[in-house]
């Protein structure tokens, strides 16, 4: 049975709902507007669309998406060190609960497989709305992010 791109993402957003790290509301499908609550209640996990796609017409393979999700991770109250330590281990709590038996079908979906977690960008910052880095070179960074791709292949 074919799966939907909509299903797939609902699928590995319900995985990271289900990690404590998370609060429910804080994992989206191409929904940045999470970015207006306190970063504190943070980390965020926002789903979006794949990239790269592949399909197999004529054959009994299905084909996979490669679907991206940006780990956001508020470090405006942190220490350097505790910020990228924090991200680093919130990273590891996602790669760690993929490989668990129920988690690579994606939530349980059937003729599914997550094959693959990597990343999809380096580690980058975002800043608060209205600063331009460029222009205040003094100003911090609220946020490290980078861009996770979940490889889901359907069969």
């Amino acid at each position: 049975m074919s799966q939907t791109e909509k299903a797939l993402q609902e699928g590995i957003q319900t995985v990271i709902q289900a990690l404590t790290l998370f609060d429910y509301d804080d994992v989206t499908i191409n929904d940045w507007d999470v970015l207006d609550k306190p970063g504190v209640d943070g980390p965020f996990l926002i789903i979006g669309n794949s990239d790269d796609f592949s399909s197999y017409p004529g054959t009994s393979e299905e084909g996979f998406y490669e679907i991206p999700a940006d780990l956001v991770y508020y470090i405006a109250d942190k220490s350097w060190q505790d910020g990228a330590d924090g991200f680093r281990d919130a990273r590891q709590v996602i790669r760690t609960a993929i490989n668990d038996e129920d988690a690579v079908s994606a939530g349980g979906l059937e003729t599914v497989f997550i094959s693959e977690i990597r990343a999809g960008t380096p580690i980058g910052f975002l800043y608060q709305y209205g600063i331009d880095p460029e222009i205040e070179p003094d100003a911090t960074p609220m946020y490290l992010v980078q861009s996770l791709i979940f490889r889901v292949e359907m069969f």
